[in-house]
């Protein structure tokens, strides 16, 4: 059965504060500083300002089953972060795959898409992935719902406080993660709850994830494929955040 998706409504004060979409790939060849060289050159224009990420590892060893384990922490580059002119956009090249970051204020889906895959054509050109091996969309929202009133008016997801205590919230998480049987993508929620503000408004941010492993090869896969799998994510997306929220959360956004 397919889930009922919402209407695709834009709202003018959208609460997105970050969307990515990000593409995992395995290469057939080493990451090279050469590569990464190469395709940082080819958007110097748009994207000016470089960054270099890095992935904290952490190794444990214990050679002597008598003697106290070490443990040893370090970090390694990770590819490169490509930031635009007005650092509202980066584009990230790793040796793990390609992501495309937009920042508020996010403007559209078909802006955001169109940019992204431009960037995506950018690195599969010179990276020339074997496999694609997961799509996915993550898109975090905040906003701010007054102290104290019954969450539920506002949310459809998060974790019910018992009414006999009080509901001024400090500490708050919910995730959740589901699938849906008809593309076998997943969809993951997370909300949290921030601290009271000097306006007595508690400040939401919403999480939401919809991703889908593929596994395939690159040669397998048609380009039209990977976009149509991205609209059906978009689909999901935006049917766990509707769903989330209330019609008065909605009125802060239009």
């Amino acid at each position: 059965m397919r889930l009922s998706l919402p209407d695709q409504e834009t709202y003018p004060h959208a609460p997105i504060i970050e969307a990515v979409l990000d593409i995992r790939t395995r290469l057939s060849a080493p990451f090279s500083e050469k590569l990464l060289k190469k395709i940082c050159d080819l958007e110097i224009e748009a994207y000016p300002t470089f960054r270099r990420p890095f992935q904290v590892q952490f190794k444990v060893e214990r050679a002597d089953p008598s003697a106290e384990p070490t443990s040893e922490i370090s970090s390694v580059a990770h590819g490169g972060a490509m930031i635009s002119k007005d650092g509202r956009q980066v584009f990230q090249a790793r040796p793990d795959g390609f992501s495309h970051n937009r920042l508020a204020p996010y403007i559209d889906w078909a802006t955001f898409r169109t940019e992204a895959r431009r960037l995506w054509a950018v690195y599969r050109d010179a990276a020339k992935p074997e496999s694609i091996e997961f799509l996915g969309l993550n898109y975090n929202n905040l906003f701010k719902i007054p102290s104290g009133v019954e969450i539920g008016d506002y949310l459809n997801a998060y974790i019910q406080i018992p009414k006999e205590i009080p509901q001024t919230l400090e500490i708050h998480n919910f995730q959740a993660q589901v699938v849906d049987p008809a593309t076998d993508a997943r969809i993951s929620i997370i909300t949290s709850f921030g601290l009271l503000d000097a306006e007595k408004m508690v400040p939401v941010t919403l999480n939401v994830q919809a991703f889908k492993f593929l596994n395939k090869p690159s040669a397998d896969l048609d380009e039209e494929e990977i976009w149509l799998v991205f609209e059906a994510l978009r689909d999901l997306k935006n049917l766990a955040f509707e769903s989330c929220i209330s019609d008065k959360v909605r009125e802060s956004f239009r």
